[in-house]
């Protein structure tokens, strides 16, 4: 990531540690289970899309946290019966 990307993700960009990531998913009965590290001032948005390959589908934002955030941050994505991709993006 370049500084520019470290400001906006709220992480430091001296420290390996600190960044804006996914960290776990798992299948749940009801859903996924989504996990990610980031900063705790900027806004994280999770996104969702089945098909990398298709040019057609474009990422959906499932969910924004917005400041202030803890460092570690969880959702279950419910309701879903296929795999997904998933992403993470801080905005501002």
């Amino acid at each position: 990531m370049s500084n520019l990307q470290e400001y906006f993700a709220d992480t430091n960009p001296t420290n390996s540690a600190s960044l804006l990531a996914l960290v776990g998913i798992s299948p749940q009965t009801n859903g996924f289970w989504i996990s990610w590290i980031g900063g705790t001032a900027s806004t994280q948005i999770v996104e969702r899309r089945r098909n990398l390959a298709d040019p057609g589908e474009s990422w959906t934002a499932i969910f924004t946290n917005t400041p202030l955030t803890a460092i570690t941050n969880s959702l279950v994505d419910a309701g879903l019966s296929t795999n997904m991709f998933y992403r993470m993006r801080a905005g501002w």
